[in-house]
């Protein structure tokens, strides 16, 4: 289902930014930082950089080796993101495909990336590669208290399903469940 293919969106304006820069020129310099970002499948060699994230971005982090064993999985889906020039990675997805049910597991941007359409883009290209399309579900988990992913779901169609009470411990709380169906 992956392919080694790289993408790259359409180079950001300054109405995409979801703040307000002080200057004109500093709104470039971060729209400029949101186009050069290179969205492709991730290999086991991203495992590193990918739990390096997981450390910045989550309470419960999964392990290289967790992350190395989820790429390895035959029916796994995998995004990262990377800067262009420095190869850095900045963000990824994590999912996998069972028949025409599709879960992201993970999804993360470096706080220093974020509001610059990454977390689109890697999710648009998450459900490409997935092949999602009219028979399949999508199936994501998100804390109830995190209203910018919740919205950035909501805007790529997916709804709200219900309630996974307790769900996420350090610190305890639901998680929302979104899902998103093809057009089937």
């Amino acid at each position: 289902m992956q392919n080694d293919k790289s993408i790259t969106g359409p180079k950001s304006t300054e109405d995409d930014i979801e703040f307000a820069p002080s200057r004109a020129e500093d709104a470039r310099d971060i729209a400029d930082i949101g186009a050069d970002i290179l969205i492709s499948p991730s290999h086991v060699e991203d495992a590193r950089d990918i739990a390096d994230i997981e450390g910045i971005c989550f309470s419960d982090p999964w392990s290289e080796k967790s992350v190395r064993e989820h790429i390895l999985l035959d029916f796994s889906v995998n995004v990262v993101a990377r800067h262009s020039k420095s190869g850095k990675t900045v963000g990824y997805v994590l999912g996998q495909r069972l028949y025409d049910d599709i879960e992201v597991l993970r999804v993360a941007t470096l706080p220093e990336y974020r509001l610059r359409g990454i977390g689109k883009r890697m999710l648009c290209e998450f459900l490409r590669l997935s092949d999602f399309g009219s028979e399949c579900r999508c199936f994501i988990e998100v804390r109830e208290s995190n209203e910018a992913a919740i919205s950035l779901y909501l805007k790529l169609g997916f709804s709200k399903t219900g309630i996974r009470k307790n769900y996420y411990i350090r610190p305890r709380e639901n998680a929302i469940i979104l899902k998103k169906q093809g057009d089937g």
